[in-house]
């Protein structure tokens, strides 16, 4: 073999060692292209991790809007709807009449007791007549005495008149002197006055005679009206003191098979509540019994207990098997609207609004905030525009929204009436068996 030389052996020649400007020149190069090739790697992972982030919003967004939410339903249904309020009342009597003495007296005795069906003018009580007997033939016997002072009077004047003509007769011819005429005369006047004094005390005598027979005659306490005792307040033997206040004894209830019942009915609902409307009510001693009503007037004065303002309102009551008795309470219903063979929703569904694509469907996934920007502001998409058609809603108005295959589809309805369940409801384009949306599926809520 032959010796290799000093270049092949890797030995130094000083001929041809590189310039040191070329080895700088060598270095520079190397590290622009170090460079530019970082650069290039962190472009193509950017790009890569873009597109994936792009990829899964893509995806995440039309999942979203391809009818991935599923939604609670319920059909239209059709039918009557009847609207009512709830109060509490009490059963009255049409008429309570309280009985009472105008005289004084001890109680002689008592001819009926609790529940008596009395009749008008039917002796209820007596009370002793003695004193007010005597009271009575003391006046009597006044009258007596006061008509004969009218009957002397009157005999007085007649004598008086003809000795007033004699002394006139004898005046003319000169055989009386002028003051025995006048005295004649006088005598005649004053005898004329004395009728008309004991003619005025005979009167007064025959009033007081009629007093007295009048409370006598008030000894003898009977019924005002026909109907039945609800309380006796008395005892026989008992003495009453009719002076400063008339005391009750009795107190009646005009015919109980026919009542009435007074409800309190709250000012957010009387405005409902007029005269006709049909109602009924229950009371405790009858739990399963409900009893026909009807509303006879609605009165205008407030009664306000503890800031709650309310107003009465009455109501019939036929009694005719006497099963009601006064000062029962009842809980009272109105029948305060009645729609028939009218559309029925849940009132569930007029609450219902489908979720904003804008806050969930177009939220950008979590880690890439930048996809959901553009020029600084929110890339979320605008609110949808389904409602845009149906026009400004009046207060007796509501959106209701009908699942058509897969998307939700609003209506514009009216409101009828409701029952606190269900909404009596109508508007262009509703029909039964549709389904009208209630609220998000469970699955999807949780």
């Amino acid at each position: 073999m032959q010796p290799r030389s000093d270049r092949e052996r890797g030995g130094s020649d000083p001929a041809h060692q590189p310039d040191p400007g070329q080895l700088d020149v060598l270095l520079a190069n190397g590290k622009r292209h170090s460079r530019r090739r970082r650069i290039i790697l962190l472009v193509v992972g950017l790009l890569l991790v873009g597109g994936a982030g792009l990829l899964y919003l893509l995806l995440f967004r039309a999942n979203a809007a391809t009818g991935a939410q599923s939604y609670e339903t319920a059909p239209i249904t059709r039918g009557d709807l009847k609207s009512s309020i709830t109060s509490t009342g009490t059963v009255e009597a049409l008429n309570n009449v309280q009985v009472g003495a105008e005289i004084s007296g001890r109680i002689a005795s008592i001819k009926v007791d609790f529940n008596d069906s009395v009749e008008q003018g039917q002796l209820l009580a007596e009370i002793d007549p003695e004193q007010l007997e005597a009271a009575a033939a003391q006046a009597q016997a006044q009258v007596v005495a006061a008509r004969a002072g009218v009957v002397e009077a009157r005999a007085a004047l007649v004598e008086a008149r003809l000795n007033s003509e004699r002394s006139t007769a004898l005046a003319e011819k000169g055989l009386l002197s002028s003051k025995e005429l006048e005295t004649a005369t006088a005598t005649a006047k004053r005898a004329a006055a004395s009728v008309q004094s004991a003619q005025a005390s005979a009167a007064i005598a025959a009033a007081s005679y009629d007093a007295a027979r009048s409370k006598l005659g008030k000894t003898e306490i009977r019924a005002p009206i026909s109907g039945t005792v609800l309380s006796r307040e008395v005892e026989s033997g008992q003495t009453i003191n009719a002076g400063m206040q008339t005391p009750v004894l009795f107190v009646i209830a005009e015919d109980l098979r026919r009542m009435r019942l007074s409800s309190l009915v709250d000012e957010a609902d009387v405005g409902t509540v007029a005269v006709g409307q049909a109602a009924s009510f229950t009371v405790d001693a009858y739990p399963d019994h409900t009893f026909a009503s009807e509303v006879l007037s609605v009165h205008n004065v407030p009664q306000v207990t503890q800031n709650v303002v309310s107003y009465e309102v009455l109501l019939s009551v036929d009694n005719k098997d006497l099963l009601l008795k006064p000062g029962m309470t009842a809980t009272v219903e109105i029948v305060t609207a009645l729609q028939r063979n009218v559309l029925l929703v849940p009132n569930k569904a007029l609450r219902f609004a489908p979720p904003t694509p804008s806050r969930e469907a177009m939220r950008p996934p979590p880690g890439l905030p930048f996809l959901g920007k553009s020029g600084g502001k929110s890339g979320g998409a605008k609110k949808t525009g389904a409602l845009d058609g149906l026009g400004k809603l009046g207060s007796r108005q509501a959106v209701l929204w009908i699942l058509d295959g897969l998307t939700p589809k609003p209506f514009k309805v009216d409101k009828l009436a409701t029952d606190g369940v269900q909404t009596g409801v109508e508007g262009d384009g509703l029909a039964e068996r549709m389904q009208v949306i209630l609220d998000l599926a469970a699955a999807k809520k949780e």
